[in-house]
């Protein structure tokens, strides 16, 4: 009861200190520091009484729960045994993994990603696709950006696969140069086109390395050309740029190309010569089969694999050196060119596919009687 009217009491101070606020009253102040008084009275009483019950009554409290201790971080508190467990079962609680291990599991990751990366290339592979994308890594105290290269190829049995993977400091044309003669060393032959962004010391090393054609992508291209025209008329000129990419062979869509130059040209000049300059490379893959320009025309195919890349290794941030960097995207690319490997459908036909070997000896396998 004592307790209930103390509560009561509180109340009405709290009631009488919203009152006062923002106005001075003396009134309200002799009520509320009359009010505080009979309090502290009530709280005394009420601490006496519960010690004079206390003495009288030793057992009273004994069914009251014991106050928890705060939990020690150092010598945290063990869970009780489950009832269907004995007695003397001993449960191990898990422990980190040591340094030797660690070691053991990068090297064993190590060694098949350098003998994935080493491997022999055997057969034709017509169609190359080269990408980059950048991570950060730390380098004598400095964190840099640095290149990582992925080329995707398709063989003459329309299978695709990671071909090789490289780490580079920039994109010079020494670089692409190093990069592609690795790919030929292990065998890569019979390439008739590479597919990649507008690099021009790469254009340059595919011509004294692999003697093949050249594809601009296409959707770089367009991003491009999108900067030199007015945002107003950005859709239109898009529009009007692809009239060329719909037609159905080489010969035509070289004519609707410059026709659509010439047309721009008073209105948009610097468009127009970037057209007049970009025509050769970004039309390149007319000239191969039609069921193949689909995946020709762009670098769609290395880019979402990129993309996979960034997205595991935003995971880490930056990482501590470039072998880092090997042991985590070659895992990936690993693990990617193994689900390509099993997939049923190719991607590309065989019977579009086989024509593009330079070896007279490929042909379409027979069908099972």
């Amino acid at each position: 009861a004592k307790t209930l009217h103390i509560e009561k009491l509180k109340m009405q101070l709290a009631v009488l200190r919203r009152t006062r606020f923002g106005r001075s009253s003396e009134k309200l102040d002799r009520d509320i520091e009359q009010l505080e008084l009979l309090i502290g009275e009530l709280k005394e009483e009420a601490g006496a009484a519960d010690a004079r019950d206390a003495v009288a009554d030793p057992t009273a409290n004994k069914d009251a729960k014991a106050p928890v201790k705060p939990r020690d971080r150092k010598h945290p508190v063990r869970k009780p045994l489950p009832p269907h467990l004995p007695r003397e079962t001993v449960i191990h609680e898990p422990e980190g993994i040591s340094k030797s291990q660690v070691s053991r599991l990068c090297s064993e990751i190590d060694e098949r990603v350098h003998a994935f990366l080493g491997r022999p290339i055997e057969g034709d592979w017509p169609y190359i696709w080269l990408d980059a994308t950048y991570v950060k890594v730390r380098r004598d105290h400095h964190i840099v950006s640095v290149a990582v290269i992925v080329a995707v190829g398709v063989n003459t049995d329309g299978r695709r696969e990671v071909l090789g993977m490289t780490i580079g400091h920039s994109e010079a044309e020494p670089f692409w140069v190093e990069f592609l003669r690795d790919l030929t060393r292990r065998g890569l032959r019979g390439v008739k086109l590479v597919v990649s962004d507008a690099h021009e010391g790469l254009k340059a090393a595919i011509t004294k390395v692999l003697c093949a054609t050249w594809q601009r992508c296409r959707v770089h291209f367009m991003r491009n050309a999108m900067a030199h025209a007015g945002k107003t008329q950005r859709r239109i000129v898009s529009a009007w740029v692809g009239t060329a990419f719909a037609q159905n062979d080489a010969e035509t869509a070289r004519k609707q190309w410059r026709h659509v130059a010439d047309e721009l040209r008073p209105r948009v000049p610097k468009l127009a010569t970037l057209m007049d300059h970009a025509e050769a490379d970004v039309l390149a893959y007319m000239s191969f089969p039609a069921p193949h320009r689909v995946k020709l025309h762009s670098t769609n195919p290395p880019e979402r694999l990129n993309g996979e890349i960034k997205r595991r290794s935003d995971v880490v941030g930056i990482f501590p050196n470039e072998a880092a960097v090997t042991r985590l995207i070659g895992a990936l690319l690993l693990e990617q060119n193994d689900e390509w490997t099993v997939q049923r459908a190719r991607y590309m036909s065989l019977e579009t596919i086989a024509p593009m070997s330079d070896d007279d000896a490929v042909s379409l396998p027979l069908l099972a009687a």
